[in-house]
């Protein structure tokens, strides 16, 4: 952060991490008119958003359309908010069908399969375990099948899992990985393109929705 203040840059897409840390937020703070963020909503600058919400809201009906009632969700850190939008959606698809909610089926992780392989082998050990983890990244969820083999749990007969992402590696994993797509190439598109309007001083909408979209595939059944 502090070479874009030596710098002088002429402007700044800001993608991962946490902005709201003292020191980042000040020094996008003196480049407020230049600043374009992707992904986040906290922070008042132009944003390039992905409805994570509808996301995980659809992955769970899908579930839910299935059959499956008792749903586990593998979630994101605390602090980031869309760890928190993709629990939203798992929350909000649970009640629009009269399932409640229950904190236990829930567990926080890093992003990483590591996270997702320990936390799944947590909820899987539950008297009553899930019939579904829905997983708030791809690489949680490959961790989270590498637990269920380990189990000898098959996927999807025995458990359903669903990803979020839809990074290269999910359509040629072994089921391949339900997941969410994301439309990243728009996304890298809209971010640059709301950047140099803002740098030419055009007025701008300062936010720009993307939908998702669910990408049905072998791991869910």
């Amino acid at each position: 952060m502090y070479l874009l203040r030596e710098k002088s840059v002429d402007g700044v897409i800001f993608c991962g991490g946490i902005i709201n840390g003292y020191e980042t937020l000040s020094i996008l703070k003196e480049l407020k008119e230049r600043v374009v963020v992707v992904g986040r909503h906290e922070v008042d600058f132009p944003a390039v958003m992905v409805d994570n919400m509808g996301g995980t809201t659809q992955a769970v009906q899908h579930l839910i359309g299935l059959g499956h009632r008792r749903i586990g969700c593998i979630g994101g850190p605390e602090g980031s908010t869309t760890a928190v939008d993709r629990l939203t959606g798992y929350r909000n698809a649970l009640a629009q069908n009269g399932i409640t909610f229950d904190e236990r089926l829930v567990k926080r992780g890093t992003w990483n399969p590591e996270s997702g392989y320990d936390l799944a082998q947590e909820l899987l050990a539950r008297p009553e375990r899930p019939t579904a983890i829905l997983c708030a990244n791809d690489q949680m969820a490959f961790g989270t099948i590498k637990a269920a083999r380990e189990l000898t749990l098959n996927v999807p007969k025995d458990l359903s899992v669903v990803g979020f992402d839809n990074v290269p590696p999910g359509s040629y994993f072994d089921p391949p990985l339900t997941t969410v797509e994301i439309p990243m190439y728009d996304i890298g598109v809209a971010s640059m393109r709301m950047l140099i309007d803002l740098l030419s001083g055009e007025l701008i909408d300062k936010l720009r929705l993307f939908n998702t979209k669910l990408i049905v595939r072998g791991s869910t059944a």
